[in-house]
């Protein structure tokens, strides 16, 4: 995560947020194990932690009072 974090900002990127969903995989679904052969036994498409948390960083950009 850090290595993300440190790659946004030498882009010049300052609008932007890393955080870590426990219990998700690299596809944001919720899980067990995180390994590759569980990706095919989950039927959810993005876990709503992770949906929520996007959601709400669009949200507070293009909402009321959001930047443009």
């Amino acid at each position: 995560m850090r290595a993300f974090e440190l790659a946004l900002q030498k882009s010049g990127n300052k609008d932007f947020s890393v955080k870590q969903i426990t219990g998700t995989n690299h596809l944001f679904q919720t899980c067990i194990t995180s390994a590759i052969d569980e990706y095919a036994m989950i039927e959810e498409t993005i876990a709503p932690a992770a949906l929520e948390l996007i959601a709400d960083w669009i949200a507070k950009r293009t909402g009321p009072g959001g930047k443009p």
